[in-house]
Parts: structure tokens; sequence; C-alpha cells
């Protein structure tokens, strides 16, 4: 997929066994939840992680920070489908955050394609 427009891949979700939020206990069941791409100016911005992000990273949330990967998350899939497409490709793998969905601090995810 490295000459994927990644643009073009606007459904997305998010799996893994994490927590809810920083004080919880690991999942026994897997889970999954729907999440926007935010373009990486956006999450590069003053507001949110400043200027930490590179050109290998993609960011993921919900538009009210409610969800993205948490706690045990980590390496889990970040899969997006085009718009028609049958079949989801996994674009990115869970890196890091700030908190557990807060709002200006979606989940990093590390590009597939980079």
């Amino acid at each position: 997929m490295p000459s994927a427009k990644l643009q073009h891949f606007t459904e997305c979700y998010i799996a893994g066994w994490g927590t809810h939020d920083e004080s919880e206990e690991p999942v026994n069941m897997k889970q999954e939840a729907k999440v926007e791409r935010i373009d990486i100016s956006i999450c590069n911005g003053t507001r949110w992680y400043k200027g930490d992000l590179g050109d290998s990273n993609l960011c993921a949330s919900q538009k009210t920070g409610a969800t993205y990967s948490c706690l045990g998350d980590s390496a889990g899939p970040l899969m997006c489908k085009r718009d028609k497409a049958k079949f989801f490709s996994v674009i990115g793998i869970a890196s890091w955050g700030s908190g557990c969905g807060e709002i200006c601090s979606p989940g990093v995810y590390t590009s597939l394609q980079k």
C-alpha cells in the first residue's frame, strides 16, 4: 500500500483489549470502535501535540474525544476503507497518546505506509 492515497480511506475502526480509561483493568474481550482520522497538521497544533508527531504518524479519535486506543491497545490496528470498498486495510498500528479519550488528545498510530 505504499502508493495508496490515505485521504481516500475515510471509514475507520480501531480494535484492541485495552481499558476504557486509565484507571480500569484490561478487558477480557476484544473491542472495536469507529474513529475518524484527523489531519496531522491539526494533531501537531499548539492545542494538541505541539509538533511531536512526524510524517510516519497518523491520528485518529472520535470528534468528541470519547474513543481511541488506551492502555493495553498498543500494536492494535487502525483499519480503514474507501467509501465503497468491501474490505478494510490496516493502515496504522496503535502507538501512543496522551490520556485516554480526552478532547484534543487523539490516539497516535504508526503509519504502515512509512
